[in-house]
């Protein structure tokens, strides 16, 4: 069985998430390469591959995302050091990942889907982790 090496956010980057302030910043491309960076609140990474990102309201986001955007997720934590991951997105609309309420979300934030941003790039401020 051939084994799939994922690369991991590295454990700096990692335990600054748990203390990450929110709004972060969220960036996608269009087909043409123009940006679109939003304000994103309900974020999550429970492993050391992935960061969730739930849709609540990501229109032109979802457009760069489904034509095949990588994705870009910016955050402070509280001690205001700067983070950033690079990577690809896998966009769920169903499925446990879907399903996942990593914030306790209510019925008056409607999800659309859930951002599954698969890390192959991370920054200490602008120092390259990974």
């Amino acid at each position: 069985m051939l084994e799939v090496f994922m690369p991991q956010i590295p454990e700096i980057v990692y335990d600054a998430m748990q203390d990450l302030e929110t709004p972060a910043v969220f960036t996608t491309v269009d087909p043409t390469g123009n940006p679109n960076s939003i304000y994103v609140i309900l974020v999550k990474s429970d492993n050391r591959e992935t960061v969730l990102i739930s849709d609540g309201a990501m229109y032109k986001t979802r457009e760069n995302i489904m034509s095949g955007s990588r994705g870009v997720f910016v955050f402070i934590t509280k001690q205001y050091k700067a983070y950033q991951l690079k990577g690809t997105i896998k966009y769920h609309t169903s499925g446990p990942l879907f399903e996942y309420n990593p914030a306790n979300e209510t019925p008056e934030h409607p999800r659309y889907g859930m951002v599954e941003l698969i890390v192959d790039e991370a920054y200490a401020g602008s120092i390259k982790l990974l």
